[in-house]
């Protein structure tokens, strides 16, 4: 019997890769005031794959939120598509939020007069799930970011960096395959701020494994 070397067909094995979570195609935003054309979004490519942690840097005014906003389908883009989990955000965007969490820059992300607990129920019913069925997800995440301890606390009770904790929990409750976060420490002490930094780096290690 002779040796083989077996060299697999290139597009089978090209194939075989997971689609992107996130993929950008020519996203473009511009905004028209009078005579001026404000270009916020300018022809933005890209594709995230799954399990990847993405940062998007830049000054203020560059159009960072607009583009997030434009990914998740809450502005309309003047050209371009987005496709989350292989869903067209602005075609269906029903579909395409049922595997999107986001927290926003500048929002109120969360319900103060609810407990922590009862924010993370009804986030998890608002995007279809039945509470009692996460109910082991809201406990890892209560467990994850050392919220256990104040879950039957009223949201309104916490320190801001808490409050920013109980926003992630609510984002990641519904156990989402792409999360977007608007500067997630914005208004946080520099403690908070790295807190809050080392609480995502972990959860990131932990679904990775």
């Amino acid at each position: 019997m002779s040796d083989a070397v077996t060299v697999p067909d290139r597009t089978t094995a090209e194939s075989a890769d997971p689609p992107p979570a996130v993929s950008v195609r020519g996203l473009t935003k511009t905004y028209e005031g009078g005579d001026e054309v404000v270009r916020a979004v300018d022809d933005v490519t890209l594709d995230i794959a799954p399990g990847t942690v993405v940062g998007v840097l830049g000054p203020n005014g560059a159009g960072k939120t607009t583009t997030l906003k434009s990914m998740l389908g809450l502005v309309v883009p003047t050209s371009g598509s987005v496709t989350v989990a292989g869903v067209d955000v602005h075609e269906d965007p029903t579909e395409a939020y049922a595997h999107v969490g986001a927290m926003l820059e500048g929002a109120r992300n969360v319900y103060w007069r609810l407990t922590v607990r009862e924010n993370l129920r009804f986030f998890a019913g608002l995007g279809g799930r039945k509470p009692s069925a996460m109910a082991e997800r809201h406990e890892q995440l209560l467990d994850q970011l050392e919220l256990a301890e104040k879950a039957d606390t009223p949201v309104n009770d916490l320190s801001r960096g808490m409050k920013q904790k109980v926003s992630l929990a609510c984002t990641l409750a519904r156990d989402v395959a792409v999360a977007f976060l608007d500067e997630p420490t914005l208004g946080l002490d520099v403690e908070s701020a790295v807190e809050l930094r080392r609480e995502l780096r972990r959860l990131d290690r932990r679904r990775s494994r």
